[in-house]
């Protein structure tokens, strides 16, 4: 930390990046010296300290902890000085009775000391009752405006004037003998506390907050995005970083691309609840052996939201009436996608379309990386190596295919004749450097008279960049604009953006290969460098840079914190930058509403709470490696966890050469990713399966085919995460939340409640171990029944053949589809029902259906429901549209029925009716045809006789 103060409000940029360069060199021999002098000092005294208290982690440093001599990490708990200092009560009580309540508060210390620098001394705590689920307790300072993070502005609950009439939970509050203030937030039924701050000392400062509280149990699952090795939390004082950054989810604990400061909790009865920390600055969370949870962050306030439900599924349904619930992707999304970086050029391109094509292998979407544009520029296309790409992949589209393209949102400005960046100077879109930082600290390639203050990096170009600022007003409709324009050079259906933590190359380092001498200064290799400040700087040295480096800060691998966005520079870089990839997904959202005449997607790398309503998210940059593809469903189940359902890893990883047997257990877990694509990189061999040989193209083709006759259940399933919030991908414990079996399982995971599924992820497996919670299940291939008491069971003699194990919930009906190429060649057709009778011969089950492709669907779709009782099956039409061609039946199959005499069917003769019972060894199934099959219209009876 070269800066000498950090005052409230203000940039004190060092007194050394001040001086010229002259003059730095004529000062060093003196700022040498004394530096030497000061580190000696500074050593003498870490030594005396570490010899007073040896047992003290460094690494679990905080400036509340007072760590006990002796004992190991495990157990050297981090006891609180809970009468030492903290906030005592000035004015005002929560009152159970009162929607909204107010405690004036004030800093209050024993100490000489105070533990922190900058404390704010006058704290308001409001406490308001959105609902009778959701609560909200705001903390901030009394006295001076504080950042709020922007993205509450477009929360759909806090657009509505709502309040609670029979609310669920209780907040108490109370002092400590000294006067302190603490305060719990508890269930009125049970009495279980869900937040409980008595077990440690809320403090505020200038630019370090910190929050403890007791967790009621060890079952708690969330935040991110970090790569876990379990779903389920571990208490054991790892500390973990929030603040996007530009890392693989290689190993943890790691902070990556986006951020979610949610956490769910599932309590001893099997309720559950939620906590959202509405905050965007760099943040910490470390879970304590002694059930305690410790939050810090560097900057704006405390804004916490308390989600009180009945269990997970509720908790989520709850966090997204708050955040906004997850759009909707069209039918074809579903299907599966192939990509890679490094094509290279249109006739490697299409040489992996045909080749997939002529094995048979199922395909939706085609993803094209950055080596499609011309020196890597968004918004153009390599004429030489992609020439003719638009004419060739138009002959694809025909068929059904849809391609995705990417587009990151860095702006190369030293291309002369580039107009996308010249459009953006003109409407002053880019983020910039303040004020404060003068012209010779700025490290700008060179002095632009054009487009003035514009902070500029390195990322693929090769030159300096823009960032475009998308809290600007103006820059969603220059981004719209250019979206549009591109769209007549290369027709494209949905897009992909990256690097948009945001990702920078150079910054602060030396990259020879990231050199460009063109327009540089001086005839020096250029790179972004960021002045020494209190906000590139903070005074707590945050994990989100040391993790990497003791002496790394918070903008490497980004962009400088002192950057200023919004139309006023209202916001400061280093308040937003985990809202960056956020701010680009709503503006590429707005614009492909206009933009694309048919429903799309979009695919981001950074998230935020409440990404989900705009985009889907793929895991990142993972590596081909086993332990890889087991958190790929931890990531998948806590991104379903914040609201975030369209979601998947690249498929046989992105760096390395997987092994053909990796690679095809791979394929077989990906073809239960919500969203399921091949991709990986440009050194690394092609890895799209008609490249493997023959028989492992079976295998992956099987595992793709059915993943397609699941479709219509999965759409079903996206439909009511997009009306309810529902999750799709499902831990075992959001459907059996009284199972404790099931609350550390996080190698098997569920679509939905009806379909189980338990991928093989280890190398060589000959025999698999999973877990049935108690009840019937039934074999989704062979239709054998089998009956848990709650039980683990295995299956033994696997091959490289043996599909991932599906196991059907019993009192369930699955609707099926027919599986083809593409779900174009699906159409509205080949649909069949799969009904599995519980112990008392019902199942229920239900079908979304609209065109898949329109924008609005809000009355354009059908609707219907199934429902077996004894010997019969009822299909009901709960809502219908003359927009939408219905879907027509043309096989039931009814598992565990042995046999039948005869059957009926509402409105089809029975000559058009044919029975056959499986004779498949295992397969226990009666099978009834329907020629011709038959239209789901109004309701229709199945009846038979055994």
């Amino acid at each position: 930390m070269a800066s000498t103060s950090w005052k409230r409000g203000t940039l004190d940029v060092s007194e050394e990046e001040q001086l010229p360069t002259h003059r730095r060199m004529k000062r060093s021999t003196v700022v040498i010296a004394c530096m030497t002098l000061v580190v000696l000092l500074v050593v003498a005294i870490a030594l005396l300290v570490v010899y007073k208290n040896p047992q003290r982690d460094p690494g679990q440093d905080a400036a509340f902890c007072d760590w006990p001599a002796g004992g190991t990490k495990e157990s050297n708990k981090c006891y609180q000085k809970l009468d030492s200092f903290g906030y005592k009560v000035v004015v005002g009580k929560v009152e159970d009775d009162r929607q909204v309540s107010e405690v004036k508060l004030q800093l209050g210390t024993e100490l000489d000391t105070p533990p922190f620098d900058d404390v704010i001394q006058n704290v308001t705590m409001n406490v308001t009752k959105l609902n009778d689920n959701i609560l909200r307790i705001k903390v901030y300072d009394s006295d001076n405006e504080r950042y709020e993070v922007p993205v509450q502005l477009h929360f759909p609950l806090l657009q509505q004037q709502s309040g609670a009439s029979n609310p669920v939970y209780t907040v108490e509050q109370w002092s400590t003998a000294k006067g302190y203030f603490a305060f719990k937030v508890k269930r009125k039924d049970n009495g279980t506390v869900i937040l409980d701050t008595s077990v440690g000392n809320m403090m505020l400062a200038d630019q370090l907050l910190q929050f403890v509280t007791k967790i009621p149990t060890k079952n708690v699952y969330g935040f991110g995005e970090n790569p876990h090795k379990s779903y389920r939390h571990k208490f054991d004082s790892t500390k973990w970083p929030m603040f996007a950054r530009d890392e693989g989810p290689d190993e943890p604990p790691k902070n990556v691309y986006g951020v979610h400061p949610f956490w769910m909790c599932l309590e001893n009865d099997g309720k559950a609840h939620g906590v959202l920390l509405l905050n965007s600055n760099a943040m910490e969370y470390t879970f304590h052996p002694d059930q305690l949870l410790q939050l810090l962050s560097i900057g704006g306030i405390l804004d916490f939201f308390v989600i009180v439900g009945d269990g997970p599924n509720h908790v989520v349904e709850l966090y997204t009436d708050l955040i906004g619930k997850p759009f909707l992707p069209p039918y074809w999304a579903l299907g599966f996608q192939l990509s890679r970086y490094g094509y290279n050029t249109t006739d490697n391109l299409t040489q992996v379309l045909d080749r997939n094509r002529a094995a048979n292998i199922p395909q939706d979407v085609q993803h094209i990386d950055i080596d499609y544009m011309n020196e890597r520029i968004d918004f153009t296309i390599n004429p030489v190596d992609f020439a003719g790409l638009k004419e060739t992949l138009s002959q694809y589209t025909k068929g059904g295919l849809k391609i995705v393209t990417i587009v990151d949102p860095a702006i190369i400005a030293s291309r002369s004749g580039y107009d996308t960046y010249k459009r953006g100077c003109g409407q002053d879109v880019y983020i910039k450097w303040p004020s404060e930082v003068p012209n010779e600290n700025r490290s700008n390639p060179w002095n632009d008279d054009v487009c003035k203050d514009v902070m500029y990096g390195q990322v693929w170009p090769p030159g300096p960049v823009a960032f475009p600022d998308f809290f600007k007003t103006n820059t969603t409709g220059w981004w719209k604009k250019e979206i549009l324009e591109f769209l007549e050079k290369l027709p494209f259906h949905a897009i992909w953006i990256d690097m948009n933590e945001p990702a920078e190359f150079s910054t602060n380092m030396f990259i020879p290969t990231l050199c460009d001498k063109e327009r540089a200064k001086d005839n020096e290799c250029w790179r972004l460098r960021c002045p020494r400040n209190r906000y590139d700087d903070p005074p707590y040295r945050t994990a989100a840079a040391t993790l990497y480096g003791k002496n790394n800060r918070l903008s490497d691998k980004t962009i400088c914190m002192v950057g200023m966005q919004g139309d006023s520079n209202e916001y400061r870089h280093y308040d937003v930058h985990s809202l960056y990839g956020w701010s680009q997904t709503l503006a590429t959202y707005e614009a492909i509403i206009e933009v694309f005449k048919e429903r799309s997607f979009i695919l981001s790398r950074s998230t935020y709470v409440s990404s989900g309503r705009f985009a889907g998210h793929w895991l990142g940059d993972n590596l081909s490696r086993w332990t890889d593809m087991h958190r790929s469903i931890i990531g998948m189940l806590e991104f379903n966890l914040f609201g975030i359902p369209y979601v998947g890893a690249d498929i046989c990883g992105f760096f390395g050469q997987p092994s053909p047997e990796l690679c095809t257990r791979w394929m077989q877990l990906g073809a239960f990713y919500p969203f399921a694509r091949n991709h990986n990189f440009l050194e690394d061999p092609s890895q799209d399966p008609a490249s493997f040989t023959e028989d492992i193209q079976s295998i992956m083709r099987d595992a793709l085919n059915v993943r397609y006759r699941l479709l219509p259940y999965l759409y079903t399933l996206f439909y009511h995460a997009h009306i309810k919030g529902t999750p799709v991908v499902r831990a075992l414990f959001n459907e059996f939340p009284r199972d404790e079996k099931t609350y550390d399982i996080d190698k098997q995971f569920m679509w939905g409640k009806s379909l189980l599924i338990s991928p093989i992820l280890e190398e060589g497996q000959r025999e698999i171990t999973y877990y049935l919670p108690a009840g019937r299940w039934y074999d989704f291939y062979k239709g054998e029944m089998i009956v848990s008491k709650g039980e683990k069971f295995t299956k033994t003699n696997l091959t490289l053949e043996s599909p991932t194990l599906l196991h059907v919930r019993a009192g369930s009906v699955l609707p099926l589809q027919k599986e083809a190429i593409n779900t174009k060649a699906m159409g509205s057709a080949g649909f069949s029902l799969a009904v599995y009778v519980d112990e008392n011969g019902e199942a229920s089950g239900d079908l979304y259906w609209d065109d898949g492709v329109s924008k609005d669907t809000s009355e354009k779709y059908l609707y219907y429901t199934f429902k077996a009782q004894s010997n019969n099956v009822t299909i009901t039409t709960e809502h219908e549209s003359s927009d939408v061609t219905p879907p027509s039946i043309y096989r039931i199959c009814v598992i565990q029925l042995l046999d039948l005499k005869s059957v009926a069917i509402s409105g089809v003769p029975k000559e058009n009716i044919t029975t056959s019972r499986s004779r498949e060894p295992g397969d226990n199934m009666v099978i009834i045809e329907i020629k011709g099959g038959i239209p789901l219209k109004k309701k229709v009876e199945i009846s038979w006789d055994t």
